[in-house]
C-alpha cells in the first residue's frame, strides 16, 4: 500500500544534517518549556544563580529524570533570576525568559533552514548584516538592563532571545552548507 506518497530516495546530506539539528533543538525547547509541568506544583521557587556555575545541584538531584538534567543544564547555562524567568505550574522554568527564547528561536530557525541553502559568496556582507540585525535587539535590551537604563519585561526578553536564536540557526545552517558544498 503506497498511500500515494513519493519518497525521495536520495536526500542530500546537508538537508539531513539540518533536519537532525532541527529535531535536537525542537526536542530540547519542548523539554525546557514543559519541565515545570512535570514537577509537583510550586516546588521550584527561587533558583537564581550565576552563569557557568552549578548553584542548585542538591535541589535538582531530587528531581526525576530527565527534569533533573534539564534543570542542571539551566543552572550551568543561565543566571535563572526568578524575576526574569517564566513561572509555569507554579514552578520557575529551567532558563530565564531570554535564554528560553534563544532555544525556541533555534528550533524555529533550524526548521526554516532546512528549506534554504546558505552559501558563503560575494554577498557574505549582506548575510553578516542580517545576522547582526537579529542580534541587535537582544544586545540593546541586555545592555540597557545591565546599566539600569530600563527594566525589561519577559515578553521582550523572549522576543529578543528568539531573534538571537534565529540568527544562531542561520549561522549553523550556513556552516552545514559550507561543509557540504566544500566536500562535494
Amino acid at each position: 500500500m503506497s498511500w500515494g506518497l513519493r519518497v525521495n530516495k536520495q536526500i542530500r546530506p546537508d538537508i539531513l544534517a539540518k533536519f537532525f539539528v532541527f529535531l535536537f533543538f525542537l526536542n530540547f525547547a519542548i523539554l525546557l518549556i514543559f519541565a515545570p509541568f512535570f514537577l509537583p506544583t510550586a516546588t521550584v521557587k527561587d533558583i537564581s544563580g550565576r552563569v557557568g556555575v552549578i548553584d542548585n545541584e542538591k535541589t535538582f538531584s531530587k528531581f526525576p529524570f530527565p527534569w533533573n538534567y534539564i534543570y542542571l543544564f539551566g543552572d550551568l547555562w543561565c543566571h535563572q533570576k526568578t524575576e526574569r524567568s517564566i513561572i509555569l505550574n507554579g514552578n520557575q522554568s529551567p532558563l530565564c525568559a531570554r535564554c528560553l527564547g534563544i532555544f525556541v528561536g533555534l528550533a524555529i530557525g533550524s526548521y526554516i533552514s532546512i528549506f534554504f541553502t546558505f552559501s558563503v559568496s560575494k554577498e557574505i556582507y549582506k548575510k553578516i548584516l542580517i545576522i547582526l540585525i537579529f542580534f541587535t535587539p537582544m544586545l540593546i535590551d541586555g545592555l540597557g538592563q545591565a546599566f539600569e537604563l530600563w527594566h525589561s519585561t519577559n515578553i521582550i526578553r523572549i522576543f529578543t532571545g528568539m531573534l538571537s536564536g534565529f540568527a544562531y540557526s542561520i549561522l549553523i545552517g550556513t556552516a552545514i552548507d559550507v561543509v557540504y558544498f566544500t566536500i562535494k
